[in-house]
This record gives structure tokens, sequence and C-alpha cells, in this order.
């Protein structure tokens, strides 16, 4: 929350009496009323430096930051010396999405009056949204140097820790914050998010109730309703959690009361549902229910439509060296044509090569800040025909974006392989090469199965040297068993698949990659309770960059493919290694992309049936002999068909926007 300046000064006695029924009214929640308040007394003494600054608070309550600017400007002109008037001047060229020239003015403030923590907090907020973390640390540590009892400071230092990588100071943040507000709420739900993102479970509910017992604020009782356990015991347990999480929400839609900002209240807690190896068709439309009811999305200006070619924009917050980033980047660079414009709104946006490649694509490329409203503003200024969403559900902005109606069609990708749920959301993309033949029943939108694959992949470039299997503590003589997915792809059905190897090879060890170490022990925990002493050969590497991956991919005998929901790029620079893998054809899309890859390169011998056959053809794979052997030459000869898809992908995908563009075109006029 930006912090404003106290607007209750010692006035003229000319001009007190309209200051104060002007600050009265802000108080109240009548922005309007307060601004005509001060214009009726600046008519009378047009140079009190206060009543403009009282002005500019209430323009900028109103939502107007250009006349606030214009009145922050006067009191600055009027009172140079006084900090408070700075502050509200950057705070009204924030809201015009003038970052760079709001942190400056902070800047130069903090220069000259060192202990205005208002200013050192609200530098310290832009710093952390342009993802400056270790300056907005600071900021908020100068803030709190001044003023030690701001909760919402230690709040924010929480969040700017938190995004460090520092767990426990962002703990102990929030921690401060409670002592400092004991009765508000914001402190314990950020405790709960954080211990729930640790996969705390138990932690995290208690947190929970804490905010609750403070006030029922709709963000916290909903995210109370939709926690879940990411590491959770096993199928059973997943399935209890999810029929709890159904009966919240049924109690929920009409009853929950307002949201504010949902991306910043509310985020993504349902990101992990997908990983639950279930249809999540009916939980992710109990959820758009719900929010479609509790959250009136404010309204826009409205948007002259000009004269332009149609409009595709593409939205994501990941268009960059990224999964997405990677993935879309040769699709986005290969799609502009002559028959529509093609637009990006990057969430944000950051610089490298990634990013530069999809701009220099682009008719048009917005970098937006990763904050909800100026991309809301962002996009409707687009006037777009179409708007397609790559990733709904795994950046906050993006995923309450596809919550509204943008354009007259609208469409989600296969970059978060599970349906969004939403209303607004016309059409999944998918691939005939990946769903089966049930799949519409997994969709809320019109599911729209392309004649290709749904992405293309590049020539990562000549291999690095093979490194030594010592650099990663491994044995020659040993087997490496290597999953390199993200953890909380394990379901706890694979715990049995992981068992199964390990009983058959005893030489035999399962390497995961480490990201969190709250999430490897919980991990551990499990391992040991499902497979007992066959669990002390599932080790952890930490976590490696881009070369480190590789090497370590190269590094591994077999590489081991998740069930339920199953690699991406993972599989890809897998195949590209020629490491032997194993994969398992799941019952939904998100789970039969490396099967896919599979049939695509006609290697059936890697797609097994069931743990037994999976361990089977894992042990067999990563010893040495003639079945070996055939496999990775099979990966040497047959790898270079990734590198051929975009031939028929760009096609399909400019076949459907042009559908959907005629469809756009009909909707428009209809309209």
């Amino acid at each position: 929350m930006a912090r404003k300046s106290s607007v209750l000064k010692k006035k003229s006695r000319a001009s007190r009496g309209g200051a104060q029924r002007a600050a009265a009214h802000l108080a109240g929640g009548d922005a309007v009323r307060a601004a005509n308040d001060c214009r009726r007394a600046l008519e009378r003494t047009p140079r009190d430096a206060e009543l403009w600054h009282v002005l500019a608070v209430a323009e900028l309550a109103a939502g107007d930051a250009v006349a606030a600017e214009r009145a922050a400007r006067e009191a600055c002109a009027l009172a140079p010396a006084t900090p408070d008037h700075h502050n509200t001047l950057a705070l009204s060229l924030e809201r015009q999405g003038r970052q760079h020239d709001a942190a400056t003015l902070w800047s130069d403030c903090l220069a000259v009056h060192p202990r205005h923590a208002e200013s050192a907090y609200n530098l310290g907020r832009l710093e952390l949204a342009r993802g400056e973390v270790t300056t907005a640390i600071a900021c908020f540590e100068r803030a709190l140097g001044v003023r030690a009892d701001w909760a919402e400071a230690w709040c924010n230092l929480g969040h700017a820790r938190h995004a460090a990588g520092d767990t426990r100071g962002a703990e102990d943040a929030f921690v401060s914050a409670t002592r400092h507000a004991p009765q508000a709420v914001e402190p314990y739900t950020n405790l709960a998010r954080l211990r729930e993102e640790a996969g705390d479970f138990e932690a995290a509910m208690a947190w929970y109730k804490r905010a609750l017992e403070c006030g029922v604020e709709p963000a916290t009782l909903l995210r109370f309703a939709l926690a879940c356990p990411i590491f959770a015991v096993d199928a059973a347990d997943i399935a209890a959690h999810r029929a709890r999480i159904l009966d919240n929400l049924a109690r929920l839609v009409g009853h929950l009361g307002a949201l504010g900002d949902p991306a910043t209240e509310v985020g993504t807690p349902s990101f992990y549902f997908a990983y639950h190896g279930a249809n999540d068709r009916e939980l992710m439309a109990a959820i758009d229910a719900v929010t479609r009811k509790a959250w009136q999305a404010p309204a826009l200006p409205a948007v002259l439509r000009g004269a332009h070619r149609p409009r595709v924009a593409v939205v994501s917050a990941y268009l960059h060296a990224h999964t997405i980033g990677r993935l879309y980047a040769p699709l986005l660079e290969a799609l502009p044509c002559d028959d529509f414009e093609l637009d990006v709104v990057a969430v944000g946006a950051r610089e490298d090569a990634v990013a530069r490649r999809i701009a220099a694509a682009a008719d048009r490329y917005l970098a937006v800040a990763p904050d909800h409203r100026a991309a809301r503003q962002a996009l409707a200024g687009l006037d777009a025909d179409v708007v397609f969403f790559p990733d709904v559900g795994m950046d906050p902005v993006t995923t309450w974006l596809a919550a509204e109606r943008f354009a007259p069609v609208q469409c989600a990708g296969w970059g978060h392989p599970v349906t969004t749920g939403r209303a607004s959301m016309d059409y999944f993309l998918s691939s005939t090469l990946l769903e089966p033949e049930d799949a519409a029943k997994h969709y809320t939108e019109s599911l729209v199965n392309l004649p290709a694959w749904p992405v293309t992949y590049e020539d990562p470039g000549m291999p690095s040297p093979r490194p030594s299997r010592t650099s990663f503590g491994f044995a020659a003589d040993e087997r490496i068993y290597l999953c390199p997915q993200s953890l909380f792809k394990l379901h706890p059905d694979f715990d049995a698949y992981l068992g199964a190897i390990l009983a058959a090879d005893g030489d035999g060890r399962v390497i995961l990659i480490e990201s969190r170490a709250a999430w490897r022990d919980r991990l551990e925990q499990r391992f040991t309770a499902h497979l007992g002493p066959l669990a002390r050969r599932i080790e952890f590497v930490p976590a490696q960059d881009s070369v480190g991956f590789k090497a370590l991919l190269a590094a591994a005998d077999v590489v081991l493919d998740t069930i339920h929901f199953s690699g991406g790029y993972t599989s890809f620079e897998t195949i590209w290694a020629e490491v032997p893998f194993v994969t398992e054809r799941g019952a939904f899309m998100r789970g039969r992309v490396t099967a896919g890859l599979a049939d695509l390169l006609g290697l059936p011998e890697a797609i097994a049936r069931g743990a037994v056959d999976y361990a089977s053809r894992a042990v067999e794979f990563a010893h040495a002999g003639p079945r070996r052997a055939r496999f990775v030459d099979a990966l040497r000869e047959r790898k270079y068909g990734l590198l051929e898809l975009a031939p028929s992908v760009v096609p399909a995908y400019r076949a459907f926007f042009g559908q959907a563009l005629a469809e756009a075109a009909t909707r428009r006029a209809e309209a």
C-alpha cells in the first residue's frame, strides 16, 4: 500500500476550515467533496501550500493522478523544503506509470531529508515492484529506522526478503508486524502464505485462522477455503482435501464479500491443483463462480477504436529467459503476417535476449509493471480482437486479467496445461498429438486441438563437453536415475515407481534437484514413510543454472519423467542430450507431453504402464547393453525431428487466429 503524506498540518486561519473539512471528507472516503472543499478554500488563499497538498492527496484518492500532479507541483513550488509535498508528487507520477521519475524524486527527497520515512517506504515499494529487492530491503529498513512500529513497512520488508530468498528473514519481519499491529489481518495472512508456500500446511492453516479471528476479510477467507498441502500424504489425502475445498466453495458462492485487488490479495492459490492427477474442471469452475460474484472489475476508460488491422494480443509474465519465453519465442517470431497485427503485453518485463527477440517480433510491445491495475489499463488500451494468454494460472496478474473480458475472443494456451475455469475464456489451445479422446470433459473452454505440436523447439547449439560424473559426487560404478522435474510434480503415486527402481537396482541412486530445503524435508519424510530403507538412496543435488542443468542431464544414466504431470521443456532437453528416458502416458494432457514426444520421434519403448513396467524399462536402459545402445542410437538419429516442428506449428496458429478474428468481427458487428 502506498504511504501518503499527512494532510493534517497547521494552516492559516482563512484556509484552516476548508482543510479540516477536506480532511474529514477524505477520512470518510469522499475524495470528490474533499477536493471541492480545497478548491473553494484556494479561491480565498491561493498561495497556501498545504491546501494545495491536501488537494493533491484528494485527487489521488479520487483516481485523477494528472490533477494530483498539478496540485502537488503547486505545493512544492510554494513550500519546496517540505518533504511530504515531494512524496505526494512522486506518488502522482507513479500512478501515471512514470516509475523512473517517481523513483528519482523519492531518491532526491531522501538525499535532502534522509529521515523522511514515507519517501523511503514508497521508494522501497517501487523498487520491490521493479524486482530490485536489495534496494527495496534497504529502503524499508531505513523507514523502520525512523518508525520502528510501522506494521505496513514490516510487512513490505517481509515481502522483499521473501523475494530475495530469505524465508527466515521474511517470517521475522511478518512476526514483527503482528507485534505492532496485533489486530491487523495482513501480517497473519502473510505468515500463512509463507508457511503454505513452504509446504507446512498445518502451520499455514493456524495462521489463516488467526487472521480470520482478527477480521473476516474476503481474500483471506478465500485463500483459507482453497488451502491445500503442496505435498500430500497419498492420493486419498489429495481427494479428501479437494472434496473439502469444493464444499468450501459451494458455501462461499454469493457470500464471500467484495474482493479488492485480487492479484495481490488472492494471487494464484489454485496453481498446485494441476499436480493432483485429477480432472480440475469442476474445481476451477467453482473458483470462477465464487470470484465472479465477489470481484467486480473497476471500469476502464472507453477506447476509441481507430482504423487498424485486426489485432491479436499475447499476454504473459514469462516472455523472457523462462521456459514459457523459450518455448513461445520462435512461434511469436514466425507468427506475424499481413492478416493481423501482433501485440505483446509483457507483465513485469525483464531485459534479456529472449525478451528482446519477442519485442523485435511484435508490431507493438508493451512492457508493463507487475501491477494488476497498470496491466489492465495497458491491455484494455489495445482494444484487441483476440487475446491469447499462454500460461493462465502461473502469475497473479495474468491470472486475474484472464478473469475479465478484454476482447471478443479470448483463449488460453499450453504454458500452464490445465483449464482456467473462467467464463471469460472462450478457447483452450492444445494439440491432437497430446489430448486423450475424452479431453473435452477436462476443460470449461471450448477445446481447440491444433493439428500440430503446440510449441516449437530451437537448436540449443553445440553441447558442452560432458563433465565427469564425479563432479556431482556420482561414482563410476553406480547407476544414476535422475528426475529433474520441479519437486511439486512428485505425486505420492510416484513414490512406488521410485521404490520399484531402487528395489530392482541395488547400486542405483535416484537424484532429485532441491529448490527449497523445506520441500526436501517434506518429501524425505514421505519417502521414508512409503519406502522405508530404500528412501536412503533418494538424494538431492543443489539447483543448477542452465549450464549445470545440462551437465547434470549428461551425467545421468536414465531420466525419469514424473507421472500425472510430465516434463515439458525438460523433456526436449533430455532428448537433445541423448539420455534414455522413461515416461508414462497420463489421463490428462499435462501428463502426456513426454509420451507425445516419444510418439513424435518413434520411441515407444520409452512409454511404460504402471510402476513395475516403468522400473523394468528404467533399469534396463540404465545398464550397458543392446537395448540401451539401440535407444541412444535412435535418440542421436531422431532428435533433429524436434527442430522440424515449426513448419506445422506456425500455420496451425495462424489458421486458428484467422478463424478467431472472423468470429471477433462478427461479435463486434452484433454488439
